[in-house]
């Protein structure tokens, strides 16, 4: 996210324009995700809890008080009291005008969500492959559901690309939906290898030309 603001910064956007866009961006990904995640499920006719675990309400309830504490010191502390009133409003509201842009324009909509239907859509479709590679043994919605899940817990792991967490997810849901698990290792590599390790050479390529542009 950092590096796609410091390209629109460098393309001549506005700071706050330009975290506003890929804020509202990630929202929407989101968004379809988690949509299409229930549908896939319910299709597949499972419990979401078979593939996700999700944190005790204990948990939820110390993060919040957590988020909420250090918001508080911050407004009472003049540095942070600027830096909220400089800095993050400023954003905010930005991102407010974006959504509501989004949410008066079919236009915006379908670009913003037909996008990211489109790419998770791609991702799930290279992840069938990958198993039919194998032999099969799931449907197209039960990969879905495999994929979907999947991401969602490896986005959260503490790893870049979530690396071991999205894999073990994967294979986890795989053999819930009750592939064997000599099909749903290989499958699962072999996708990973395919949409994520080999796309790091020419990104990393990509990534120094656009340095030498001086477009980053």
């Amino acid at each position: 996210m950092a590096t796609n603001v410091r390209y629109l910064q460098k393309s001549g956007v506005e700071t706050p324009v330009a975290v506003a866009g890929i804020g509202v961006s990630s929202v929407g990904t989101f968004m379809v995700h988690i949509s299409l995640l229930v549908m896939f499920v319910v299709f597949v006719g499972r419990n979401a809890g078979d593939f996700i675990e999700l944190p005790s309400g204990q948990a939820v309830l110390i993060g919040m008080v957590a988020f909420f504490t250090i918001a508080i010191g911050a407004w009472f502390l003049p540095y942070g009291r600027n830096i909220l009133k400089t800095k993050v409003w400023p954003v905010i509201r930005r991102s407010g005008v974006g959504i509501v842009q989004v949410a008066t324009s079919p236009k915006n909509a379908l670009m913003l969500f037909g996008g990211a239907f489109l790419m998770i859509m791609s991702y799930i479709t290279a992840l069938w492959f990958s198993l039919e590679a194998f032999g099969g043994g799931l449907t197209f919605v039960g990969v879905g559901v495999v994929f979907l899940a999947g991401q969602a817990l490896g986005q959260a792991a503490p790893t870049p690309g979530g690396i071991g967490a999205t894999e073990a997810a994967m294979i986890a849901a795989m053999t819930a939906l009750g592939l064997e698990a000599s099909i749903a290792v290989p499958t699962v590599f072999l996708y990973r290898v395919a949409t994520f390790w080999l796309p790091i050479l020419p990104g990393f390529l990509a990534l120094r030309k656009l340095e030498a542009d001086g477009a980053l």
